[in-house]
This record gives structure tokens, sequence and C-alpha cells, in this order.
């Protein structure tokens, strides 16, 4: 996996993600959020587009963090230009803009709370 140059914008990025049948070449900005699962990861796109990954998440935890990605559970890595809101009932979850309920673990409240204030 890598990233293509492009010095334009972050949010104009690129990166590779190969799938069992190609190889897409996705804008950061374009990922709504990546869910784990074992050694996959699923990346839901905007459009509702998924694209299954044979890689695990901490593969693509610290690479997307630098383009405005948080891990807000030990399952999923969230766009923080995604989020709509932060709802409180029967724990903590982030409401995306696809609809999807993200869970927040109690370990990264803080650090998801600072993000989203920053």
């Amino acid at each position: 996996m890598h990233f293509l140059k492009d010095n334009n914008k972050r949010a104009e990025q690129r990166i590779a993600l190969t799938t069992t049948r190609e190889t897409r070449f996705v804008k950061t900005s374009g990922i709504i959020r990546c869910e784990s699962a074992n050694n996959y990861t699923t990346f839901y796109l905007v459009g509702g587009e998924r694209l299954l990954i044979c890689k695990p998440m901490f593969f693509y935890d610290e690479l997307l963090r630098n383009y405005g990605f948080v891990r807000c559970h030990q399952s999923h890595l969230v766009n923080k230009e995604s989020i709509k809101s932060w709802k409180r009932e029967f724990g903590d979850f982030l409401l995306l803009i696809d609809g999807s309920e993200i869970p927040i673990s109690r370990g990264k409240r803080e650090e998801i709370k600072q993000l989203l204030q920053s």
C-alpha cells in the first residue's frame, strides 16, 4: 500500500487498496470509515461502496491518522470529516454521514472529545 504523489491538498491524497480482484486508488476524503474483523479490513466509501482488504486494521491506523482519521474503538477507524454527531445512549457512539453508529471505547473517549473540539 502506498500514497500517490499529489502536492495540492491532503484531502486529495489517494491510497491504493488491494482486493482479491483489483487494486483501487481511493481518495482519502472518499473514505468514511474502516472496520476490522481479524486480519481483514472493510473500507466504507462515500456512495455506499465497500471494499474488503486482506490486511489488519493496524496496517492503516497510523498511516491514515495524518489524514484526519481517528481510532475510536478497537475495530473502528473513522474519518473525522464524516462525523455527524456524538450520541450518548446506552454508551457513546459516533453517528456518521452514512447513517452508521460507531461505538466509542471508554479508553478513547477523551482523545475523541479533544480531537473534535480542535
